[in-house]
């Protein structure tokens, strides 16, 4: 009676695991497909200009008289993704960093960044002179497109 009931049970976890399996390949073909689609309408026409490394941003913030724009993330932090997303992608926040800032976007744990500013948590926004690295404004958490800008602008003058 046990061996019957085991067997029974493996050929339900086997055949519902591949009913499963094939369900979910299907969906995830579907949802990249959508988000082709949706990137593809909603793309924006600028972005941001990252730089890749801490040490070129700030070379670059001197040469250019600039102040520097840190963004601190993290891989699964979904409020960095929301940033990123919806408010970094707006054409007023686009055309303010890119003509007033260097920006760069380091990693949390994995990111090098200068080691007297305080990182409270994810998102966070540093705005640093160049020449000290000392934080001119700090921004711990998710802020809307019009809370950044307001920042932004009040900096940059």
């Amino acid at each position: 009676m046990k061996r019957y009931i085991l067997i029974f049970f493996l050929l339900i976890s086997l055949n519902g695991s591949n009913k499963i399996d094939l369900w979910s390949i299907e969906l995830n073909q579907n949802m990249a497909t959508n988000e082709d689609n949706i990137s593809k309408s909603t793309k924006p026409k600028g972005s941001v200009k990252f730089e890749e490394d801490y040490d070129i941003a700030q070379k670059k913030a001197q040469e250019e008289n600039r102040y520097i724009f840190l963004l601190v993330t993290e891989k699964y932090c979904s409020w960095c993704k929301k940033l990123k997303e919806e408010v970094l992608t707006t054409p007023e926040i686009v055309k303010v960093l890119n003509s007033h800032f260097v920006s760069l976007e380091v990693d949390k744990i994995d990111g090098y960044y200068p080691s007297n500013i305080g990182i409270q948590g994810t998102p966070s926004i540093f705005i640093l002179n160049p020449d000290n690295n000392k934080s001119l404004k700090s921004i711990t958490g998710y802020r809307d497109q019009n809370e950044l800008l307001k920042i932004l602008n009040s900096v940059k003058e």
